[in-house]
């Protein structure tokens, strides 16, 4: 048309970048509030990248808001069960503990501490000590319950090694591991626990089917992971929703596998599931869990003082114990699920747990019940629905340990 002023080309491009930009920008915000609807909390890259990197470096084992640690490999021990394997946290160690070097000697300058069962801190403080150097032994492993801790002690005498003193903290999972994981399968009490999976492949059936789907699952929950952290992706908000959906799909599936796999019908083989038991009631199997536990502390001190180790047993805390810890509603959030598996296992066991601990006691076990080591503290400890504490909680569990051996190592020598 005459007289038509045409627009310079470098605006044109220039008009359309920016219309492309406010396009672009319309739909980052509207992803971001996609991906809070799909959360259910603030969206954040920088949150699904640490979680993509966890499950890139697990393998796909680490679920989406699980801590790193639940996720590494295991391998199968023939004296305890399992131990971490090389993806694990615990990898470091000759035996497959954590402790680097745990076969030791005993020498007049030092210290050999070796802890089951949990952590300690603060020892070095120890007066009856000072002036030694202290070797600190990591032969905890998550998820053991007696007679794990007594069968690790028991191995690493027989392998040469030394110690001074055994720290053993306790007492959770010896009441819960059986009633919620090994009994629906019919897995002895005295295994460990989902040992019927852990030993999958000795045996043909459903059970190896699942286990290789869920296997498979894992891989594509890593390869997808991968994928999405490649530069540009990660740095796109609809880029990262596109990932959160597809990566919860790959949960779900995975999650369904677990389902079924905890259903899964036994081959009739005694390899998964040991000398079966049965129990008239539920008071019954917790009983006889608690003596398990029992004799094993037993048996630990008495291996202990034959050997010249001095033996320190604690009954670890857990919110689900009533009163045993005041609570903020932030906290009551986080740390309790009305109808827990875990609440009932540790409303009935628990107070077996300390009774049994009473009887230690009085069989000469220096034993300390630390299941009211929160009361009166209202701040918040717990941090999951499981048992877990904060580095809060950790001081004040290590400094309630410190104090009970301190006070024993203090106390006069009978004559």
């Amino acid at each position: 048309m005459a007289g038509e002023v045409r627009m310079p080309r470098w605006k044109r491009w220039a008009l359309y970048a920016l219309v492309v930009a406010l396009v672009a920008g319309a739909g980052e915000l509207m992803a971001k509030a996609a991906g809070m609807a799909i959360e259910g909390r603030r969206f954040s890259r920088a949150r699904l990248q640490a979680q993509r990197e966890a499950l890139v470096a697990s393998a796909g084992r680490v679920s989406i808001g699980a801590n790193v640690r639940w996720g590494r490999d295991e391998v199968l021990h023939p004296y305890v069960g399992y131990v971490p394997g090389p993806g694990g946290d615990g990898a470091a160690g000759s035996l497959g503990f954590a402790a680097r070097e745990p076969i030791q000697r005993r020498a007049a300058d030092r210290v050999i501490i070796a802890v089951v069962g949990g952590s300690i801190a603060h020892l070095a403080e120890l007066p009856a000590f000072r002036g030694r150097t202290f070797v600190p032994l990591n032969l905890a492993v998550a998820g053991y319950k007696q007679p794990q801790q007594l069968m690790t002690v028991v191995y690493l005498l027989a392998l040469g090694g030394e110690l001074d003193i055994v720290v053993n903290l306790d007492g959770f999972n010896d009441v819960t591991m059986h009633p919620t994981e090994n009994a629906a399968k019919a897995v002895s009490p005295h295994y460990p626990r989902r040992w019927d999976q852990r030993v999958e492949g000795l045996f043909q059936g459903g059970t190896l089917r699942l286990m290789l789907e869920r296997a498979q699952t894992e891989q594509r929950r890593a390869s997808l992971a991968a994928s999405f952290s490649a530069w540009p992706w990660r740095l796109s908000n609809m880029a990262n929703v596109i990932y959160l959906a597809l990566d919860r799909r790959l949960e779900q599936r995975q999650a369904a596998t677990d389902r079924e796999l905890l259903g899964a019908p036994a081959d009739g083989s005694t390899i998964p599931s040991g000398p079966r038991m049965t129990f008239a009631s539920d008071r019954e199997m917790y009983q006889h869990l608690a003596e398990l536990w029992q004799r094993s502390s037993l048996q630990l001190a008495r291996l202990a003082e034959a050997n010249g180790i001095r033996y320190y047993h604690f009954l670890q805390p857990n919110q689900y114990l009533a009163g045993a810890k005041p609570m903020g509603a932030a906290e009551r959030a986080q740390a309790l699920v009305a109808g827990h598996p875990y609440q009932r296992a540790v409303e009935s066991g628990y107070p077996l747990l300390q009774r049994a601990g009473r009887i230690l006691e009085e069989r000469g076990v220096r034993f300390t019940d630390l299941t009211a080591v929160f009361g009166g503290r209202p701040e918040p400890i717990y941090f999951d629905s499981c048992c877990h504490v904060n580095e809060h909680g950790n001081a004040i569990l290590a400094d309630q340990m410190f104090q009970a051996i301190r006070r024993d190592l203090e106390r006069p020598a009978a004559r």
